[in-house]
């Protein structure tokens, strides 16, 4: 009798995944708002915030915030969603002012 094993891989959500990979995640949402916000690249702040959730981006730059919520499959699609920019309570306020973003670049 022939015995089968069957293998189960257990693979991180794909996102999780690109750190590993040594991918800058935050191309896509920096792109996205470049369109959206109507500013250069070079101009735009990311900062991932995985404090809300893995794959959510604060995007800073001419004067304007937007956050996204992207997401990568392993076959390579990117796709981010713009987040509604809610009424920052005291509390959130705080939290984003603490944020590391960068001065813009030059």
């Amino acid at each position: 009798m022939k015995t089968f094993a069957i293998v189960i891989l257990v693979m991180p959500a794909a996102a999780g995944c690109l750190p590993y990979l040594n991918v800058d995640v935050t191309v896509v949402p920096r792109e996205r708002a470049s369109r959206e916000l109507a500013c250069p690249q070079e101009q735009l702040d990311v900062v991932h915030r995985p404090d809300i959730q893995f794959g959510v981006f604060d995007v800073r730059g001419c004067g304007r915030v937007a956050r996204y919520w992207c997401q990568w499959s392993l076959g390579g699609t990117k796709h981010c969603v713009r987040e509604p920019n809610p009424d920052p309570t005291e509390e959130e306020a705080r939290r984003r002012q603490s944020l590391p973003f960068a001065s813009p670049r030059a």
